[in-house]
């Protein structure tokens, strides 16, 4: 995966994904430590989906800064809409529909 998600809220990275068993490497603070928009590069993503506080998503593994971990992608958004994950289906689907 090569897409980049925008973070609004405080979101641990966490060293695996799942929130037992896991450790938080760094906590992504918009307004306080980071900027208000925080960009992240997501590199991997989880098939299998876990609901956290109401919202059913994948993990994303991103690098920020210096840390490469794991994040929640239910509290990660997408860029000026369009696809949330940038996957095959919606690389046939939005990038080659103009044919």
């Amino acid at each position: 995966m090569d897409e980049t998600l925008s973070v609004f809220e405080n979101l641990n990275i966490r060293n695996n994904p799942g929130t037992e068993k896991t450790e938080v490497i760094y906590t992504i603070r918009p307004k306080a430590t980071d900027p208000f928009q925080t960009n992240v590069e997501v590199i991997a993503m989880t098939q299998e989906e876990e609901t956290i506080d109401g919202k059913t998503d994948s993990w994303l593994k991103i690098k920020y800064k210096n840390y490469e971990g794991w994040i929640f992608g239910g509290y990660a958004t997408a860029e000026r809409g369009g696809p949330r994950y940038y996957i095959p289906e919606n690389i046939v689907i939005n990038d080659l529909s103009w044919y």
